[in-house]
């Protein structure tokens, strides 16, 4: 089940301005981007979720990783940033998704098409991980469901992600339990930290789509323009509707 900060959905919009365009040095031949997505208005409070089942490992609850925001700088964690049109993929990535105290870790994480992912329970309780491909907000074929007993051969299990675009996970006996997988096109792209910050280098000049996801705020695209030797500087703020 998707735990929703409704207010914050309604108020909030992701603005693509590009509040600073810094250049400063970069490798030769290449370029890189960086920045930051920032709130500039009021930061979403994280949901708190009463644990329904398994509370000796669960926890008596958790918190909604929907909304990851620094409180010293108001930095939003966990948005995705891609760039696109930038050439071939490598199939050679490994990712894992490990679930810990009924929490799937990490929450958010990109990587190629034909990635290998290793999905492990580490907890001492039985699991259940549902895999969809997210195709819009009412088309989401699943990929994978598996059970993963606690202390079993199943409690590992690799496959590939074939497919690009966004691989949503839940828990069918955790209704709280939710991460993303982003498979992308090319290995040019960043989640940012927790304090907001992403940075993608060793991009070939040229002109590109940038492209920023989350899970709450949605997609956006800017365009961006790569010279050799340089760095921009592009932020990202999260301003309310007008």
């Amino acid at each position: 089940m998707k735990v929703k900060v409704r207010y914050a959905l309604l108020l909030i919009a992701l603005t693509v301005v590009p509040a600073a365009w810094n250049v400063s040095g970069a490798q030769d031949g290449v370029g890189a981007i960086e920045g930051s997505v920032i709130f500039k208005v009021e930061v979403p409070e994280a949901e708190r979720i009463k644990v329904t089942r398994n509370a000796d490992v669960c926890g008596a609850h958790k918190v909604s990783q929907e909304f990851v925001v620094s409180r010293d700088n108001h930095g939003l964690k966990n948005v995705v940033v891609m760039l696109g049109g930038a050439g071939g993929s490598s199939g050679e990535a490994v990712v894992t998704l490990d679930q810990q105290g009924c929490t799937y870790v990490p929450h958010v994480q990109v990587t190629t098409k034909g990635a290998t992912l290793i999905v492990t329970n580490s907890d001492a309780t039985f699991h259940n991980v549902h895999a969809y491909h997210v195709q819009s907000e009412f088309k989401k074929p699943t990929l994978f469901n598996v059970a993963q007993p606690a202390g079993s051969e199943a409690a590992k299990q690799t496959f590939v992600l074939d497919n690009t675009g966004v691989v949503e996970f839940n828990c069918d006996v955790h209704e709280w339990m939710q991460a993303y997988v982003i498979v992308h096109d090319n290995t040019f792209f960043s989640v940012t930290d927790e304090n907001g910050h992403y940075s993608i280098a060793g991009i070939p000049p040229g002109e590109y789509t940038l492209k920023i996801w989350h899970e709450g705020l949605g997609e956006f695209e800017q365009p961006v323009t790569v010279s050799v030797g340089e760095t921009l500087t592009l932020d990202f703020p999260i301003e309310g509707n007008e």
